[in-house]
């Protein structure tokens, strides 16, 4: 029996080892070529010498392209969509989880269907609505066609559904509407969950490319994700190093995010779908 757990545990671990090291080893890997001038890039003699680091990447990033304009806009539409995002599917999940009406479990497996639809084949109708409505270059086209988010009404409604009812009905006794319930007694239950999916909204929005590839094409509202790829270049002028720097100075906020707020998102995810 001990043979036996300690070999599991070894295998897993292992597995555990094999998985971080495929994540973090890209990431690592483009730290490094963002350090190293281009001439060395195609040199693996010369990759782990530390001795020729440089910033040129870095400075090319921040001083000949908008940067900064970019990172803006991405943090604008991020925070936009997680708010928006979090606003819906907490109203969506808390009618689902708590009253009773008529086509309440068949509305609610249509929005579990809408998590089945690849999202590219919605791309083209999203594209003629905001066309027709004038929102093409803004931030409503980028935000409002993904305001209702399936996961998170989803998930969300199971972490509800373990609420007990009788905090509901102490609430009723005290005289709290619908709205007061939500706020006081199931917002503040859920805040670990709505903390985890914050980080997975705000990650998806600030990772999101073919959406405002689609609906952006002036250079002010460009975001991170279809501005990096300018500094490609074309065929062979790829600048290697500023696209290492641009893609490593992208990710440093979702970094932070996730390092600040790791114990919620891990409670949060581990509280949440587990009702049925």
């Amino acid at each position: 029996m001990f043979t036996t757990s300690r070999g599991a545990a070894l295998a897993a671990h292992a597995t555990l080892l094999l998985v971080g090291a495929v994540v973090v080893v890209p990431y690592a890997w483009m730290v490094l070529l963002s350090f190293k001038p281009t001439p060395e890039l195609f040199s693996p003699a010369t990759w782990f010498r530390v001795g020729n680091l440089s910033l040129d990447g870095y400075r090319h990033v921040l001083e000949r392209a908008p940067f900064t304009r970019w990172a803006m806009n991405s943090l604008l539409v991020a925070s936009a969509l997680t708010a928006g995002q979090l606003l819906t599917s907490l109203l969506a999940a808390y009618a689902f989880a708590r009253f009773e009406f008529r086509g309440r479990e068949a509305c609610f497996w249509m929005v579990l269907l809408t998590m089945m639809v690849p999202p590219q084949t919605l791309m083209v109708p999203s594209y003629v609505i905001v066309h027709q409505l004038g929102w093409i270059n803004t931030v409503w086209g980028l935000v409002v066609p993904h305001l209702a988010w399936g996961f998170g009404i989803f998930m969300l409604r199971q972490f509800f559904l373990g609420v007990p009812r009788e905090l509901t009905d102490a609430a009723a006794l005290d005289g709290c509407g619908s709205l007061r319930t939500l706020w006081h007694v199931y917002v503040p239950l859920a805040r670990s969950a709505l903390t985890a999916l914050a980080i997975i909204a705000f990650v998806t929005g600030w990772n999101e490319y073919y959406w405002p590839l689609i609906v952006v094409n002036s250079e002010e509202m460009r975001t991170l994700p279809i501005g990096i790829p300018r500094f490609t270049g074309a065929d062979l002028d790829v600048q290697w190093q500023a696209t290492m720097a641009a893609a490593t100075l992208a990710t440093l906020p979702v970094l932070a995010l996730y390092v600040v707020a790791q114990k919620q998102f891990r409670e949060g995810m581990g509280r949440s779908g587990l009702k049925g």
